[in-house]
C-alpha cells in the first residue's frame, strides 16, 4: 500500500506541472510597418491568455526617435498608462485575446535610425485568485520612412539650365539646337525615385518635361525643364518657289510677311478659391488645402496671363474623405501646357460609426481610416456588425458574400448631409493544416491528463475509506 502510494504522489508530481505547461500568458503589440517623420502613430497592446485574468501591470518605452504621447485602456478595463506605467484591472475576468488600448507614439526627426522600437517590459498578471504570474517583454519596431522628395542634381548633357539647379527652385529653361537631348537627375535622399528623365526629342520651338520625385513615403515633387529648340528662318517664311502662280497674284504683289508666331504663354495670371487663402504666384505648381467634411466641390476661379489661353479644372467633383487632387490645366496658344495641382484633404469631423464588429476576427476600427485589410479563412461571407453613433444614422453593406481572396466588402453610412465609405479588402489564406492537428493532439493530451488524474485520486479515496473500515472492524 506504501508503495502504491507513494507511486501515486510521485505521478502527481510530474502530472500536474504537465498540465499547468499548457497555460500560457503573453503580450504582444500591433503598429503599423511605418511612418513619416512629424507624424503620430497607433499602437495596440495586446493580451492572449488561456487561463483568466484580473490584472495586468508592465511598462512601455521608446526609442530615441520616438515620443510617447499617451495611453488609452480599452473600455473593459479600469486604471491608466500614464507616462507608459501601464495598471489595469477588469471585472469579470477575461480570458483570450485581450485588448488592453491603444499606445500614441510620435515618430521625431533623428539621423541615427530609421527604425524606431516600442518596448513592453515587467509585464506581470494577476489570475482570477490574483495571484501573479510573471510575464516576459516584447518588441516592436516600426520603419520610419522619408519623406524627403528634393533632387541633388537637375543638368542637361553638354548644355546649361537657367537658373543654376537649386532643389528649391522647380522650373528651369534652356535652349538646345538639337533634336535630341539627354536629361540626368538623382534624389537628395537614396530611397527616393525618379522618373521623366534620359534620352528625350525635341520639336522645334518650347518642348516641357517634368522630372518627378517621389519620396520613400509616396509624397511626390515635381521639377519642370522647358527646353527651347529655336525655330530655322525657312519655318517661320513662305518660300516663293513652293506657292502656286494663281496664290501670288492674290497677294497683289505685296511682300509676304512672316507668319504671325502663336502666343506661348501657359501660365496662370490668379488662382482664387472661395473661402480659402492660398500663398499663390504663377510659378508655383503646388497647393495643400484642408476643407471641412461636408464640403463637396470648390468655388475656383483660375485665370491665365494670355486671354488665348484655354484653362480646364479637373477633380474638383464630389471630393472624397481623405486626399483629393485638383488639376488647374493651362493650355497656350502654341499648345504648350501648364499644370497647376491643389491637393485638397477633406477630414471626417464627425463620426457616424461607433464600431464594427466581425465575428471571430479582431477588427479594429477608426472613423477617420477607410481603407482596411483582413485575412480571412475559407468562408463565403462575414457576420460583420456595425454599430452607429446615432440612430439617425442609415448603414450599408454591400459585397459580402460569395467571398474570394482580394474581394473589398464595402461599408456605407449617411445620413442627410453626411456619407461615408468604408472598405474592406479581403485576403484570403487557408488554414494550414499542421495548426489543426496540433489543437486536436492538444485537447487529447489534456483530456487524457485530466482523466489520469481522475482516475488515481478516485482509487486513492476508496483505498482509503476501506482502510478505515478494515480499522474499525478490527
Amino acid at each position: 500500500m506504501k508503495i502504491k502510494y507513494q507511486l501515486f504522489l510521485g505521478f502527481l508530481f510530474f502530472a500536474i506541472p504537465f498540465t499547468s505547461a499548457f497555460a500560457s500568458t503573453d503580450i504582444s503589440v500591433k503598429c503599423p510597418n511605418g511612418s513619416v517623420v512629424g507624424s503620430t502613430i497607433d499602437c495596440e497592446v495586446f493580451v492572449t491568455s488561456d487561463i483568466e485574468i484580473s490584472a495586468v501591470s508592465t511598462k512601455l518605452s521608446v526609442s530615441d526617435n520616438l515620443e510617447f504621447v499617451s495611453f488609452k485602456t480599452d473600455s473593459s478595463w479600469q486604471g491608466n498608462g500614464d507616462n507608459g506605467d501601464v495598471s489595469l484591472y477588469t471585472y469579470p475576468n477575461q480570458i483570450g485575446e485581450i485588448k488592453l488600448g491603444i499606445a500614441t507614439l510620435k515618430i521625431k526627426e533623428s539621423n541615427a535610425s530609421r527604425t524606431g522600437t516600442i518596448y513592453v517590459k515587467e509585464v506581470t498578471f494577476y489570475d482570477a485568485d490574483f495571484s501573479d504570474i510573471s510575464g516576459g517583454s516584447v518588441s516592436k519596431n516600426i520603419k520610419i520612412l522619408s519623406n524627403n522628395y528634393d533632387l541633388a542634381s537637375l543638368s542637361l548633357v553638354g548644355y546649361n539650365i537657367n537658373p543654376n539647379f537649386n532643389k528649391g527652385v522647380t522650373e528651369y529653361q534652356a535652349t538646345v539646337d538639337s533634336d535630341i537631348v539627354v536629361i540626368e537627375a538623382s534624389p537628395l535622399d537614396e530611397f527616393a525615385t525618379i522618373s521623366g528623365v534620359g534620352r528625350k526629342e525635341l520639336n522645334s520651338g518650347e518642348n516641357t518635361f517634368n522630372i518627378t520625385v517621389t519620396s520613400e513615403a509616396g509624397a511626390k515633387k515635381i521639377y519642370k525643364l522647358i527646353i527651347t529648340r529655336p525655330k530655322k528662318q525657312e519655318e517661320n517664311y513662305f518660300n516663293r518657289e513652293d506657292i502656286p502662280n494663281q496664290a501670288l497674284e492674290t497677294t497683289d504683289n505685296k511682300e509676304l510677311k512672316p507668319e504671325t508666331e502663336k502666343n506661348k504663354d501657359s501660365k496662370l495670371k490668379s488662382l482664387l478659391i472661395t473661402g480659402y487663402t492660398l500663398d499663390f504666384s504663377s510659378d508655383k505648381y503646388f497647393y495643400d488645402l484642408e476643407v471641412a467634411s461636408e464640403v463637396e466641390k470648390l468655388e475656383i476661379k483660375a485665370t491665365s496671363n494670355s486671354e488665348k489661353a484655354k484653362v480646364t479644372i479637373q477633380g474638383n467633383d464630389h471630393l472624397s474623405f481623405g486626399k483629393n487632387e485638383i488639376t488647374i490645366t493651362v493650355e497656350a496658344e502654341d499648345g504648350s501646357k501648364s499644370t497647376y495641382s491643389v491637393y485638397v484633404t477633406k477630414k471626417g469631423n464627425v463620426c457616424l460609426i461607433k464600431s464594427i464588429l466581425i465575428t471571430n476576427y479582431d477588427f479594429t476600427f477608426g472613423c477617420n481610416q477607410y481603407d482596411y485589410e483582413l485575412e480571412i479563412g475559407m468562408e463565403d461571407s462575414l457576420n460583420i456588425e456595425v454599430i452607429p453613433n446615432d440612430q439617425k444614422t442609415k448603414v450599408e453593406i454591400h459585397h459580402n458574400d460569395h467571398l474570394k481572396d482580394g474581394d473589398i466588402i464595402t461599408i456605407l453610412a449617411s445620413t442627410d448631409n453626411t456619407n461615408y465609405k468604408y472598405s474592406i479588402k479581403i485576403i484570403k489564406k487557408e488554414l494550414a493544416s499542421s495548426n489543426i492537428i496540433h489543437d486536436k493532439k492538444f485537447i487529447l493530451i489534456a483530456v487524457i491528463t485530466i482523466l489520469g488524474l481522475l482516475y488515481f485520486i478516485g482509487r486513492y479515496l476508496i483505498r482509503k475509506k476501506n482502510f478505515k473500515n478494515k480499522e474499525n472492524i478490527s
